[in-house]
């Protein structure tokens, strides 16, 4: 874990080595929570959703963060319904929105909302939706959906099944999406290469003119509207943050990979991003692994653990 002020950058990875063996940081069965909390790694005192492409489920898991800074999570329920998530949001109830990016055979996209503490979805969204992989949740209720390969943002109005609006302006293919305290929108475009923001109100997505990205894939934004940005580009992969305003990076982190040895040096690639409150904790998750052995490049292509959000007291739930 790399400190930058107040914030910290956790990666919790679902890596492969080039022989074929990978780790497997989500534990599903209540034991091992009792037993990692016996061993002191604290109260389990909030949720952590962890999307899981492998399995095809969103895991619930009661958690800390001195558990994914060990790099393991313990679940102890799974949301039903789910296929295909490729990212959560969590609005200010604790509700939680999982972008089913395809639910069949045809490319066909889903949002299934669920309630706080349900494992069950009161209601999935479907309308105008292709290849989701993107969904925010503003302070409003207003739900929106990235359509990768249609290049657009649909946008449904708070209780509405059918998109208000949809948003095609200056996309190439966005994925991952977010929103900052004025509820304005910030979307991932890794095919245009560039990330926009779509103002409150707007139907116009702006460039930001960012450097140093690379192929960005996800996007978090933290209290003080600084933004995360997530480059997912082999050797060249990072996180790159940028204050309010600024097109140039604050800060740039290298994701390490799991370690196999004590020579090994290790770059994951990271794709969706999540900062959870309080504490501004970013959680960096990554699905592809590049280790570099010898000079020799080792790929893992296990795309377990794509996409965090923290929400929901483990009491409540």
């Amino acid at each position: 874990m790399k400190n930058f002020g107040a914030l910290s950058a956790i990666a919790l990875l679902a890596a492969c080595s080039g022989i074929g063996s990978h780790a497997a940081p989500i534990l599903p069965n209540s034991e091992a929570a009792s037993q990692a909390a016996a061993k002191g790694h604290g109260k389990y005192n909030g949720q952590v959703f962890v999307s899981d492409l492998d399995d095809a489920t969103v895991w619930v898991c009661p958690a800390n963060f001195k558990d994914i800074q060990l790099g393991y999570l313990a679940a102890t329920g799974q949301l039903q319904g789910v296929s295909n998530p490729s990212q959560l949001a969590v609005d200010s109830k604790g509700t939680i929105y999982v972008a089913n990016a395809q639910v069949d055979a045809s490319g066909a996209g889903s949002i299934g909302e669920y309630p706080r503490g349900a494992t069950s979805p009161a209601r999935t969204l479907t309308t105008g939706l292709n290849t989701t992989t993107g969904v925010a949740v503003d302070s409003h209720g207003t739900v929106y959906a990235s359509n990768k390969y249609l290049g657009s943002v649909v946008v449904f109005p708070k209780g509405k099944s059918v998109p208000s609006e949809t948003i095609t302006a200056n996309l190439a293919g966005p994925d991952g999406l977010a929103v900052d305290a004025k509820d304005n929108l910030y979307i991932a475009d890794s095919s245009a290469n560039d990330v926009f923001e779509l103002m409150h109100g707007s139907k116009t997505p702006r460039s930001l003119k960012l450097t140093k990205i690379a192929r960005p894939v996800g996007v978090a934004l933290d209290r003080s509207g600084d933004l995360f940005v997530s480059n997912m580009l082999g050797a060249k992969s990072t996180v790159t943050m940028y204050a309010p305003g600024s097109t140039t990076p604050t800060e740039t982190i290298v994701v390490p990979g799991p370690p196999y040895n004590s020579s090994e040096s290790t770059i994951a690639e990271p794709a969706m991003l999540s900062v959870a409150q309080p504490g501004d904790i970013l959680i960096v998750s990554a699905p592809l692994t590049l280790a570099l052995i010898g000079g020799a490049e080792w790929f893992g292509y296990v795309p377990a653990v794509v996409g965090y959000a923290a929400g929901q007291a483990h009491d409540d739930a």
